[in-house]
């Protein structure tokens, strides 16, 4: 069990949000409360907008098709996340709850696990333990099942 945990510790990550009832705007203002940085408006097809963390992180507040609502919704996509962003990814989620985001039965949370130097056999590792999980992971963040 300890090697498995070294080994996630080890991991990287980033995850998209999707998000009702606030803006990208908002949004990127919630991110940087906690990152720190420069906002900026991209605007582009995705109607985004970025924050430059001062690590030169880029976090990305766009527009998603998925979404009820094309004006007061964001998708909010991480960089690149390492297991000591943890806490700070935490911070954000909050940061973007307290803004007045919200998470309905319509959004969804994608996360993107980096392989890396990863086995064949500790990614399969890795399924398993989210398979054997799904009920305890969706019920700790509040999240419905489709």
């Amino acid at each position: 069990m300890q090697n498995q945990i070294e080994t996630m510790k080890k991991l990287t990550y980033g995850t998209e949000l999707e998000l009702e009832g606030i803006t990208r705007r908002r949004a990127a203002e919630a991110v940087q409360s906690v990152v720190g940085g420069e906002i900026a408006y991209v605007g582009g097809c995705y109607d985004a907008w970025t924050v430059t963390a001062p690590d030169g992180r880029v976090w990305k507040m766009v527009s998603d098709a998925s979404l009820s609502s094309r004006a007061n919704s964001a998708e909010v996509v991480t960089p690149v996340l390492r297991w000591e962003d943890m806490d700070t990814l935490q911070e954000v989620v909050r940061a973007l709850r307290r803004a007045g985001a919200r998470a309905e039965r319509t959004t969804s949370q994608h996360i993107h696990v980096g392989a890396g130097e990863m086995t064949v056999k500790q990614i399969i590792n890795l399924v398993k333990m989210e398979y054997r999980q799904e009920e305890l992971i969706i019920k700790s963040l509040g999240t419905h099942e489709s």
